[in-house]
């Protein structure tokens, strides 16, 4: 990514896209959705790199998400 702001952007596209097309309630709804661990650190389905994963590794962690709506 180009930015924080840019993967920040991307990441509330990807979490956000079953919650616009109707398909769940909330973006944690979604099963295949990293959503959760990005949130609270909780592994789910879809394996990412965190920075709880890259610590536990022993890697430096990236920058942790942020899930915050925008205002206006």
């Amino acid at each position: 990514m180009h930015s924080e702001e840019k993967r920040v952007e991307k990441l509330r596209y990807m979490h956000r896209n079953p919650v616009v097309r109707g398909l769940v309630a909330r973006p944690e709804d979604w099963p295949w959705s990293s959503f959760r661990h990005y949130a609270s650190g909780i592994e789910g389905t879809v394996e990412i790199e965190s920075e709880w994963t890259a610590a536990a590794r022993g890697h430096q962690p990236p920058k942790p998400y942020r899930f915050k709506e925008k205002s206006g």
